[in-house]
């Protein structure tokens, strides 16, 4: 698993080694230069068609053009060609960025960032992007967004830390005009990356990423110590999946659990069968649709390998669940919106401990969440996308596009409130548990996840994660496996993916992992 920072936790960290001595901090932002400048250094002889292109250090107001000075000066002692240009705001310098930016004076004057379009050359030119770091909360000033759009697509930008305009929690760029080519070629970012990297715009924004040590890993290793359910990029080599997901020799299909799908009506039959198709491929014992009576012959004569039982009402859920040994449930997909929708739900979470709730299951509480809340337990899942979290979380999701929470945060308290493992399905989706786990699913780490932004996707999904909960799974671990086989699968398939296509992929992605 990969460690990710939250600005309050790096700043937690620094400020436990600094301990309120200036001399501390400054020998601290000498550091941070410092390697900052090697990496630079090391950039550049990497690329030697940029090697003799002026360097412009952008510097603004706080620590971060602090950095920036010690960069600038440095890099002038190494040879290169430098101008640093400075950003000056209300909010007085630190004082350990008012003695980096005097020993940068004593070498060569900083330039006013206002006259930076008068000399600046795009085709030549290299920018040194350290302006804002961490924490901005404020779309960028119309003023220096004026300055920063003479910043072409050619044009490389190396960003300290965190490029200029990203929110280094929920990385969303945050300006007042588009800057569409003000993008980070390289981010060189302290300690370890921050959420705002990995999430909404920062995939795009922020190019590859180098993280640089700057000595706080002692912190680090306390904070982590201190609450070990910190939120981490997942990784798979965190759970073996090979003895998680193969089949043993001496096991039947009885073993491998048993789920029902429930489906809508006319002309809304498709949404479940997928769902129960995916749960078929990812190991499900048995599945079995569940449809009202004016489509049961239709689905019927459709199937194969899923089984089909009427379902019209609550009431006929109700005597499935309590003469069966269906031991996973999963419905919403194609339901329809209202109060027979509702009544199957509660039924569900009453009677049920493994339940798996999408779409339909979800809207149909819009107005009411807390009836939702009240039936739900700890072993079910909820599969919002954004606009459908947003319905059963309205604050929260205020707080979290504003700026206030970091996503991985809300996720979390949203599975606290709702005591379900909630799956935040996004280009980066994010599953917390109400334990407080939390795993973020990076898709933009795979150039072909996008494509899943199809319909029918999310009915795939919520199918994979009900089959692996039937096959045994705990909810969380079912649902982040789920969330990853997804995202391979679109890899794998690459253009033109429609989600008909996801579960006759699974079988291929299952044998690529070496799964017996």
């Amino acid at each position: 698993m990969t460690r990710v920072l939250t600005t309050s936790q790096m700043r937690q960290a620094e400020e436990e080694f600094i301990q309120g001595h200036s001399e501390i901090e400054t020998a601290l932002m000498e550091k941070a230069g410092q390697q900052a400048a090697a990496k630079i250094i090391d950039w550049l002889e990497r690329n030697p068609t940029l090697h003799n292109r002026p360097l412009y250090v952008l510097c603004g107001p706080g620590n971060n053009g602090g950095d920036g000075f010690v960069i600038a000066r440095l890099l002038l002692a190494a040879g290169f060609e430098v101008s640093c240009w400075e950003y000056n705001s209300r909010k007085p310098r630190s004082h350990s960025s008012i003695r980096m930016r005097e020993e940068l004076q004593r070498i060569k004057p900083v330039e006013s960032i206002f006259a930076l379009p008068q000399s600046f050359d795009h085709e030549k030119a290299i920018i040194i992007d350290s302006l804002f770091g961490l924490g901005l909360k404020r779309p960028l000033a119309h003023d220096l967004c004026t300055i920063l759009s003479v910043i072409t697509e050619q044009t490389p930008v190396l960003a300290i830390d965190v490029l200029s305009g990203l929110n280094s929690d929920s990385g969303r760029f945050l300006s007042e005009t588009d800057l569409s080519n003000f993008k980070a070629t390289l981010t060189l970012t302290f300690q370890l990356s921050k959420w705002g990297h990995h999430l909404n715009d920062g995939p795009s924004r922020s190019g590859h990423i180098k993280v640089i040590s700057i000595g706080l890993e002692d912190q680090i290793e306390n904070l982590y110590q201190e609450d070990c359910l910190f939120p981490r990029l997942f990784k798979p080599t965190e759970i073996p999946l090979d003895s998680v997901l193969s089949k043993q020799f001496n096991k039947h299909k009885y073993n491998y659990g048993h789920l029902l799908v429930l489906s809508g009506g006319p002309g809304k039959v498709g949404a479940a069968r997928l769902a129960a198709l995916s749960a078929l491929r990812v190991g499900t014992g048995l599945v079995t649709l569940g449809v009202p009576s004016t489509v049961f012959n239709q689905v019927a004569n459709q199937i194969h390998a899923l089984m089909a039982i009427e379902v019209n009402s609550s009431q006929d859920l109700r005597e499935i669940i309590s003469n069966s040994k269906i031991n996973t449930l999963c419905l919403g997909m194609g339901l329809g919106i209202g109060h027979q929708t509702r009544e199957l739900v509660c039924v569900a979470l009453r009677e049920f401990d493994n339940v798996v709730l999408d779409a339909d299951a979800l809207t149909s509480f819009a107005d009411n969440p807390e009836e939702l809340f009240n039936h739900s337990l700890k072993e079910g899942v909820a599969t919002p996308h954004f606009g459908e979290f947003e319905r059963l979380f309205p604050i929260l999701s205020h707080h979290m596009t504003s700026g206030d929470i970091e996503p991985t945060e809300a996720v979390i308290k949203a599975s606290s409130i709702s005591k379900m493992v909630i799956v935040l399905k996004g280009l980066e989706t994010i599953i917390a548990a109400p334990t407080g786990q939390c795993r973020v699913c990076k898709g933009s780490e795979m150039n072909h996840v996008p494509w899943l932004a199809t319909a029918g996707s999310g009915d795939v999904l919520a199918g994979m994660i009900a089959g692996l909960i039937a096959r045994g799974l705990n909810s969380f671990v079912a649902s982040v496996i789920g969330v990853h086989l997804h995202q391979l699968a679109a890899q794998y398939h690459g253009p033109g993916l429609i989600s008909e296509d996801l579960p006759n992929l699974i079988p291929k992605i299952l044998q690529q992992l070496e799964i017996r």
